[in-house]
């Protein structure tokens, strides 16, 4: 299976590790905010504790996502051995997760100065 990967995205040149690294980052998000989606919106738990409605997404995607795609990211380097340098995945994961973060900011800007009518 690793031999497979190892195939699909070339990982021996830079491109390819590159790649990797976006797709992974690409699947995690998705299912990230999936999950977010799936828990918190269709209201699977009883989240009526907290009194501000900011403070579960901003654990969530401030503290927890950040947290597990660095884990998630050096265990699949150590796994693969994509022999990508540490302080470089550090680097893009940062970026990343600004990135990510820059977003939805912008996204919470547009909603917040478009009118409501209904």
């Amino acid at each position: 299976m690793i031999q497979k990967l190892q195939k699909l995205f070339h990982t021996d040149k830079w491109w390819g590790k590159a790649l990797f690294v976006a797709c992974f980052y690409l699947v995690f998000l998705f299912i990230g905010y999936w999950l977010w989606f799936l828990v918190f919106y269709l209201n699977l738990f009883n989240f009526n504790i907290f009194t501000t409605e900011n403070i579960l997404p901003s654990v969530y995607f401030f503290l927890i996502l950040p947290i597990l795609s660095f884990i998630f990211l050096f265990k699949l380097n150590y796994k693969i051995n994509l022999k990508i340098n540490k302080t470089f995945l550090f680097f893009i994961n940062l970026i990343i997760i600004l990135l990510n973060l820059f977003l939805f900011l912008l996204l919470g800007v547009y909603f917040f100065l478009r009118p409501n009518f209904f």
